[in-house]
């Protein structure tokens, strides 16, 4: 992106993802930093910038929080295990295009909405995982098919201006996490989430917190992206 300081907005900062984010850029002189969230006591102590309270399903709160942005990382949401398909779309779903559209409407410059590896379709041979094949919805876990569909969202919307990049996450692992792997796991014991199913052919990647707050900066600051990736 430009060599200009650039501001970034990081969404649900008190959470473990968007603390690693923070802490990434907190060794980062090349943006200015605003943390969204809930309850500001919540924030890393080492967070100076400024923070925007609010509550992501409220859209008078949506269209205030984009202003003056760059870059959104929006690692802010709302997830069940299994089921709740209403609360899915009501908390997550509908929330999340609501503050894409707000984005572009502001002039974001781009997007970054954390996803995960599980929505990324892999062929039967056990080739690699391919971002950009079509991708089946579960019937059975609300919140991987909404992420699908927001992922879909983002491509046909890629061409108004704000680039939108999708961020395919493993499982986070790392100090600070409350959500270990039997809860990820349990759920998922009917499908072929998990790895040891399928004669280990299943992947279900481990990500470190300094792995995923780096990830982001560099997604950031990256130059040369198409309008999606």
């Amino acid at each position: 992106m430009s060599a200009e300081k650039q501001t970034i907005l990081v969404t649900g900062a008190t959470g473990f993802l968007g603390k690693s984010i923070i802490n990434a850029f907190n060794r980062n002189n090349k943006v200015n930093l605003i943390a969204a969230c809930r309850d500001r006591n919540k924030l890393p102590e080492t967070f100076i910038g400024e923070v925007r309270e609010g509550d992501l399903r409220d859209p008078r709160y949506l269209k205030t929080l984009v202003k003056d942005v760059d870059v959104i990382c929006h690692a802010g949401t709302w997830a069940a295990m299994w089921g709740h398909d209403a609360l899915e779309q009501q908390n997550f779903y509908q929330p999340t295009l609501q503050f894409i559209e707000c984005a572009i409407d502001a002039g974001v410059k781009r997007f970054l909405m954390s996803s995960t590896v599980v929505i990324a379709s892999k062929d039967r041979n056990d080739s690699v995982i391919d971002d950009f094949s079509a991708t089946k919805k579960t019937a059975f876990w609300p919140h991987v098919d909404y992420l699908i569909d927001i992922d879909n969202h983002m491509k046909k919307n890629a061409h108004r201006g704000m680039q939108m990049i999708n961020m395919r996450l493993g499982h986070f692992i790392g100090e600070g996490n409350t959500m270990g792997l039997v809860p990820v796991l349990v759920p998922r014991l009917k499908t072929w989430l998990v790895p040891w199913l399928k004669k280990g052919r299943s992947r279900l990647p481990l990500v470190a917190d300094s792995d995923l707050g780096n990830s982001y900066v560099k997604a950031v600051l990256a130059e040369g992206l198409e309008p999606y990736e």
